[in-house]
């Protein structure tokens, strides 16, 4: 048999080593989280329930059953508007609708009528989310209804403690922390410009579904900043056919300089391209 030096057997056990690890890049929150509690008219556990999800902004139904506890849970769900069904032989069916934002936990609470009694949709309670960040959640459609920029940095003001007042223009303050120490994401990749700490324009802004500016109690999972995080997911497919188109429309009169710019030879400082 031949023997292999000891050199190569350290290296090749290193690559091995190296190879098998898996990458550790923080990807961020890009996914909501459903879950909550079955519960009867004596408000106990009810166990078995078959609980069923579906939205336009995913793709067929997921279903899961309640625990011993009654408890369920939905991770890894797109952002949108669900509607939560749950079923039980010998009650009858309750239907809940609830919002699932970027990067929030959503929870809720459901008391399940016995078949014989008229159907009844009663929510008990929301409980408080858990999570400790602080921020705010901007849909694509609200911002569609404002008179504000579409880009990333002209949503992100729309956020409290957010100002664009930086040293360099694109930058964004976000608690009083520098211009450059914030993190810009596009489904879960750093699109930071590596110069001044600006949102690289590596998207269409008609493609962005929801933007999640987080201002404070930030996770350690984002990581590589010191003031805060703006989180952009964009569209994804989904049961029903969606689009969007946009049009530019340009005049020359628009930009043609006017009579006083012409008598004194002023000239416009850019060329404007038709």
């Amino acid at each position: 048999m031949t023997r292999i030096p000891r050199p190569i057997t350290v290296v090749l056990t290193l690559l091995i080593l190296f190879g098998l690890t898996p990458g550790a890049s923080a990807q961020g929150v890009q996914t909501g989280i459903l879950r909550g509690k079955v519960l009867d008219a004596q408000n106990l556990a009810v166990p078995g329930a078959l609980v069923t999800i579906a939205s336009p902004a995913l793709q067929g139904e997921r279903d899961t059953r309640s625990g011993g506890d009654g408890v369920f849970v939905f991770t890894a769900l797109p952002p949108g508007d669900y509607t939560v069904r749950f079923d039980l032989a010998g009650f009858s069916t309750e239907t809940v609708r609830r919002a699932v934002p970027l990067g929030a936990p959503v929870e809720i609470e459901v008391t399940m009528r016995a078949a014989a009694v008229t159907e009844q949709i009663r929510v008990i309670a929301d409980r408080p989310d858990d999570s400790p960040s602080v921020g705010l959640n901007i849909r694509q459609a609200e911002v569609e209804s404002l008179p504000v920029g579409r880009d990333v940095t002209s949503i992100a003001t729309l956020s409290p403690g957010v100002t664009e007042n930086a040293a360099n223009p694109g930058q964004l303050i976000i608690s009083g922390a520098l211009g450059y120490d914030n993190l810009f994401m596009v489904n879960g990749v750093d699109v930071n410009d590596n110069l001044f700490g600006n949102a690289q324009a590596l998207f269409i802004e008609d493609a962005i579904a929801e933007t999640q500016v987080l201002t404070s109690g930030i996770s350690s999972e984002y990581g590589r900043f010191s003031g805060g995080v703006i989180n952009v997911i964009t569209k994804s497919g989904g049961n029903d056919t969606a689009g969007s188109y946009r049009l530019n429309l340009t005049n020359p009169a628009w930009t043609a300089e006017n009579p006083f710019e012409q008598d004194n030879d002023i000239e416009h400082d850019s060329q404007v391209d038709l």
